[in-house]
This record gives C-alpha cells, sequence and structure tokens, in this order.
C-alpha cells in the first residue's frame, strides 16, 4: 500500500511538473519528498521569517469582537504543549514554498468546553500534502479533496481546509 501512496504522490508532483506523460510511459521519476540542499532549505526559512516576523492586525469595527479574536489566536497551544501555537501553524501553512500548497484543518472548542461560552479555534493543524489528490470540476473549481493512506483514502469538503497554494497559475490547486 505504501508504494500505491508513494506512486500517487508521484503522480501529483509530477502533473505540477508537467513530466506525467514520461510517468505513465514507465519511467522511473523521484518525488522529492523533501528539501535537500541546505541552501535551499536557508532561503526558504528566512523567507518564512520575513513573513511570521512582520506581525499581524485583526482589523474590525467592534472592539470587542476584535480584542476576543486576538485573544483566541493569541491562545492557542497555551492548554496543551502538545498543540501548535499560531506562530507554528503558520510557519506550517507557509510548506506551500516548500511543496507547492498546504492543506490546514481547523478545530475548534464548542462553548460548552470553552472558558469564554464561545465557539473559539482549538488548534490550527497542517496535514502533509504527499498524500492528497485535488478533484476539480469543469470550471477549475476544487469540488472535493481526497486523502490517501494506509487504510484507503477518505473525501473530504473543501470548505474544511484553509488551502494555501504558492504560485498557483491559473487555478493550480498544487501550486508550484
Amino acid at each position: 500500500m505504501l508504494d500505491l501512496q508513494r506512486n500517487i504522490a508521484a503522480l501529483h508532483h509530477l502533473r505540477r511538473r508537467r513530466e506525467l506523460p514520461a510517468a505513465l510511459a514507465g519511467e522511473q521519476v523521484e518525488l522529492p519528498v523533501e528539501v535537500a540542499d541546505d541552501q535551499v532549505k536557508v532561503a526558504l526559512s528566512l523567507k518564512k521569517d520575513m513573513v511570521l516576523n512582520a506581525g499581524w492586525v485583526i482589523e474590525c469595527e467592534s472592539e470587542e469582537v476584535r480584542e476576543f479574536i486576538e485573544s483566541n489566536l493569541k491562545s492557542l497551544g497555551d492548554e496543551d504543549a502538545m498543540l501548535p501555537g499560531l506562530d507554528e501553524s503558520l510557519r506550517d501553512m507557509l510548506s506551500a514554498y516548500d511543496f507547492g500548497f498546504s492543506l490546514s484543518e481547523i478545530l475548534h472548542r464548542s462553548p460548552a468546553d470553552s472558558k469564554s461560552g464561545k465557539w473559539e479555534l482549538k488548534v490550527i493543524r497542517t496535514r502533509p500534502p504527499h498524500s492528497f489528490l485535488f478533484h476539480i470540476d469543469d470550471f477549475g473549481n476544487v469540488v472535493e479533496v481526497e486523502q490517501y493512506a494506509a487504510k484507503g483514502s477518505r473525501k473530504f469538503k473543501p470548505e474544511i481546509f484553509l488551502h494555501h497554494a504558492y504560485q498557483s497559475d491559473f487555478g493550480n490547486p498544487y501550486g508550484k
């Protein structure tokens, strides 16, 4: 099953790189699972640092709503050391620079489980991009996201993800 996952991930990569005909012809093609060149890693890290260190501001007409959102974002990861904070989540989303795109799932805390008695963000989890396939309609819209795993595939509505595609020319969900 691992070979199937790797082949599917390779096909997604090849589709982005326009090398799909060579793979279909049976030629061996390698999927870059991780950036190997140290200089490239440093450049990507620097680029991510510049984005993250620029800071962020919530603009809202209601001061109360703005304060609630800021407080919720700043407290991500505070209750559980195993959960990523906002900066770590944002850095994970910026893995789109490395892989072309990132998909992050937002998990919420219900009013019954939150301190404020309101819906709150619990965590933003960025998923590894290697196992995802985007299903696109005739108009170029992503209509379904499919994830391949050892136990088969699962299909999701695209609305549950924050999708960040880096240099997505002509709406390509895989980015570059």
